[in-house]
């Protein structure tokens, strides 16, 4: 909201493409040092990882894949007593662990180097130029392992990349789609939204569900997010 302020901007009208708004910013300033400040503080308020995250660390999975920077998930791997290979750069990817029982890839990168981390428009639409050792390991996996995408709305513009990636590996995978699943709560109505604008909404949402099955994408939908927890 702050930064919002600063180059005469409501933050809440910017809501749907907030890459463009710090691009706006970065654009009027200069620079996005201020914008690589407010990730280390804010960061630094979130203390402890949910029941999720520790769900997701006693299960018997190899790859991780996150768009965050904090270090939840590898942080509770590591409290399973589990070696951890964490890929954050394209250094990283050309160096492993030994005998990791589990590999990390922050696509977007990371709190500690929140300079680096993806967050702009500009940064999202080089991606590919400026990270093909970690597209290419999510081509790889995308191919080889079944996905459980959590969190995801498929919808955010910051995660439109993602999508024309995915779809490009589909195109390309002769043999056919590999299946991948992705829990998402059911749209619920606003407290102002009315019953015209609910259903168009939940029209928007069943086309997007059948447009990613084309990726080999199925939806799981949850009445509530405590059910993400109850599935794991």
């Amino acid at each position: 909201t702050d930064v919002a302020e600063e180059i005469d901007l409501d933050s809440s009208k910017e809501t749907g493409n907030l890459p463009a708004l710090a691009q706006y910013y970065e654009n009027e300033k200069g620079n996005r040092n201020r914008l690589s400040e407010l990730i280390r503080n804010e960061f630094c308020d979130i203390k402890e990882p949910d029941e999720n995250h520790l769900l997701l660390s006693h299960l018997p999975i190899h790859t991780y894949w996150t768009t965050n920077y904090d270090h939840f998930i590898e942080d509770c791997l590591r409290r399973e007593k589990k070696k951890v290979d964490v890929k954050v750069t394209e250094g990283n990817m050309s160096i492993s662990i030994y005998g990791a029982d589990a590999v990390v890839y922050k696509m977007h990168g990371d709190v500690d180097h929140a300079d680096k981390t993806i967050l702009t428009q500009r940064e999202y639409e080089t991606y590919g130029e400026r990270h093909p050792l970690m597209l290419n390991a999510l081509t790889r996996d995308f191919q080889s392992n079944t996905f459980l995408f959590l969190g995801f709305s498929f919808t955010d513009s910051n995660l439109n990349h993602i999508v024309s990636q995915l779809k490009t590996i589909a195109e390309r995978n002769d043999g056919g789609v590999k299946t991948h699943y992705c829990i998402m709560r059911k749209p619920q109505q606003g407290i102002d939204e009315n019953d015209a604008d609910f259903s168009y909404r939940l029209k928007k949402d069943e086309l997007n569900h059948k447009n990613l099955l084309k990726y080999g994408i199925e939806i799981i939908q949850v009445d509530e997010f405590n059910e993400i927890t109850e599935i794991l």
